[in-house]
């Protein structure tokens, strides 16, 4: 817990992701990505990346639950 983890396999970046983007908008992250801002910089590289916007703030499971107990639904194919 105290050292740089290091990944380097490059097939990390073909694993189906999704962002639910709660506290800035999906394009406002996709722009950080690109900038290379660094909590964002590797989901500029991820090759199958889904992007939802769910305007709530930092917490969503408070604030949107049902919002987001379906958008992780449908994402996940249980719906």
């Amino acid at each position: 817990m105290r050292e740089r983890i290091r990944l380097c396999n490059d097939a990390r970046r073909d694993v189906p992701t999704t962002i639910i983007a709660c506290s800035y908008p999906a394009d406002v992250l996709m722009s950080m990505a690109r900038e290379g801002v660094p909590m964002m910089a590797e989901v500029a590289r991820l090759r199958r990346l889904r992007l939802i916007d769910l305007p709530t703030g930092h917490w969503p499971m408070w604030s949107r639950p049902e919002d987001l107990a379906a958008a992780i639904s449908t994402e996940a194919g249980l719906d």
